[in-house]
């Protein structure tokens, strides 16, 4: 069942990974949407993803009957100190520029003149949010704007940094990807602080046994778990396959 965000686009509850995938990310995302996933995440960092191979996944879709309007399409934009050398985007130019090579890149890359969420892959601040965090928000936020993507989020972001971002940004984050550990309480600390800025957004987790949750129009009350996922009341929670299709 699909959920909905705040400014009502709906999100498939489950996102298909493409991280690490390397040379096999084309059949990988063949057999993840053969799977049932209608959602799938990349990002333009060749030292981690394969944007380019997701595409070529997509164009196979297409041939299959399975369109560019079938499918969730979530892609990021990593900061230089994410990159190796292989940037799809001239790191001398200002971050707005960036922003925008990246993203026409992606659209490239994926063969789609939009996006349906496009993430900021982390801030540039290890704490707080600085001039660079709030210029690279900016541009991202300019392209939802503009209509080039439906929704706009961040990943990798600590519960203060959030919090700056939700007080004081245009627009608040619609998607939310952070890292999580069940040793560690499944991120509750920035879980409940992005509940209590961002009631009806989507945030999406990933950890050694990924999972996607995602807040509903409803306020989350007291953690529920299990063995095989973490989620809150009135939210979901789902195992994700990427794990056993790498």
């Amino acid at each position: 069942m699909p959920l909905t965000t705040y400014n009502t686009v709906p999100v498939p509850s489950f996102m298909y990974g493409t991280a690490w995938k390397k040379e096999a990310t084309t059949g990988l995302v063949l057999q993840a949407v053969e799977a049932g996933f209608t959602a799938i995440d990349t990002a333009s960092q060749l030292v981690h993803y394969d944007e380019a191979r997701v595409g070529e996944a997509l164009l196979q879709l297409a041939k299959q009957g399975i369109t560019r309007d079938k499918l969730f399409l979530q892609t990021k934009f990593t900061p230089v100190n994410g990159q190796d050398h292989r940037l799809p985007y001239d790191a001398n130019t200002r971050i707005t520029t960036q922003v925008q090579q990246s993203f026409a890149s992606s659209l490239d890359h994926l063969h789609t003149e939009y996006l349906d969420s496009y993430v900021l892959h982390g801030p540039y601040s290890g704490r707080g949010l600085g001039a660079e965090d709030w210029e690279v928000w900016a541009a991202i936020e300019s392209l939802y704007d503009a209509g080039k993507t439906k929704m706009i989020g961040i990943s990798n972001v600590s519960a203060d940094q959030l919090t700056l971002l939700c007080a004081k940004a245009k627009h608040k984050p619609m998607m939310v990807q952070n890292r999580c550990y069940a040793a560690f309480g499944w991120d509750k600390k920035r879980y409940g602080r992005f509940a209590e800025h961002t009631r009806s957004c989507t945030r999406d987790s990933h950890s050694s046994r990924p999972t996607q949750e995602s807040l509903l129009s409803r306020d989350c009350g007291p953690w529920q778990r299990s063995t095989r996922s973490a989620s809150l009341k009135s939210c979901s929670a789902f195992p994700s396959k990427s794990a056993c299709c790498r």
